[in-house]
């Protein structure tokens, strides 16, 4: 399907929650790298809470703005997730926000990679401020009492990653809250998927995700992921669209970590080529390669220059 296909698809999708006035629909918005309705950050580093909500509602079509205040000295004022509040009638912002959410695909496809500032959309009875408390609880993750570390659920790859890392023993989605429905875009699938509260709105107050810190570990290497995840997609897409290719990679970065691996920029390659190569390690030349890497110290991506090419294009077939 084409992506001004998906544009009208999930467009038409959300229309139909948009008009609900009992249960309204928010965009969620994540500045973290820009605002999507500012293209200088310097229009909004150092303006007030106040100041950015005045700023943004203007950008949104007037449309109401909740800020999520994230209890995390890693994130700026200005770089704190928001909410937009989608009347039923404010249909110019919510395609605004579908064709942002599709550009993000298109990105992704054309260089591997993609600023995803609008991370999907909720739908929730509550007041704005208590959904966003809400979405605040669930974005924090207490290690103990002095550490307090920022899951950046807004970003639907991150959310996507915490889901898997939870199956089969829980879900996000009994952890919502007062959150009746959250929309996301799957990148791999090019679908608009959702987690749905059951029953919708029971609990008036979310829990923090049952994180393990094995689970942490794995969410430490979310770039590594989801980049693996982009380069599979672009050079091998229909194996990179199969139900398990999130769990697969997962399990990839975590087992090279395991064998000694630390640093992302070795992490990354030794996955894409358990990917793209899966009988690599059986290669004498490879092996060598890495062994050496590993007693000067050097890095990964500099080692597999050296494999000859004639090597290369015998893993390929294999």
């Amino acid at each position: 399907m084409s992506l001004n296909h998906l544009r009208i698809e999930f467009a038409q999708q959300l229309a139909l929650q948009a008009v609900d006035m009992l249960q309204p629909l928010y965009i969620l918005v994540d500045p973290l790298v820009k605002d999507p309705v500012n293209t200088e950050s310097a229009q909004t580093a150092g303006l007030s809470s106040d100041g950015l909500s005045v700023l943004r509602e203007q950008l949104w079509g007037g449309c109401p703005v909740q800020l999520i205040e994230i209890s995390s000295k890693a994130v700026e004022l200005h770089q704190m997730p928001y909410l937009v509040c989608l009347s039923g009638y404010q249909h110019v912002s919510l395609a605004q926000s579908v064709d942002l959410a599709v550009t993000q695909l298109e990105d992704l496809q054309i260089n591997n990679e993609a600023v995803h500032c609008v991370g999907g959309w909720v739908q929730s009875a509550a007041q704005p401020l208590q959904l966003a408390q809400t979405l605040a609880e669930l974005m924090i993750v207490v290690e103990h009492a002095t550490c307090k570390r920022y899951l950046r659920l807004c970003d639907p790859r991150v959310l996507q990653l915490a889901q898997c890392l939870l199956q089969p023993m829980a879900s996000v989605a009994n952890y919502l809250g007062c959150i009746s429905k959250w929309y996301y875009v799957d990148e791999l699938q090019h679908q608009l998927k959702q987690l749905q509260n059951t029953p919708p709105n029971h609990a008036q107050e979310s829990q923090r995700l049952p994180l393990t810190q094995q689970h942490w570990l794995a969410l430490t290497q979310a770039e590594v992921i989801n980049r693996a995840l982009a380069t599979w997609q672009a050079q091998k897409p229909a194996q990179a669209r199969m139900s398990d290719a999130r769990q697969r990679v997962i399990e990839l970065a975590r087992k090279v970590r395991a064998s000694g691996w630390q640093e992302p920029s070795d992490q990354l390659p030794l996955v894409l080529c358990h990917l793209l190569y899966p009988r690599f390690e059986q290669s004498i030349a490879f092996r060598n390669a890495l062994e050496l890497t590993r007693t000067r110290k050097g890095l990964v991506g500099d080692a597999l220059k050296t494999i000859p090419t004639d090597e290369w294009a015998r893993l390929q077939a294999a």
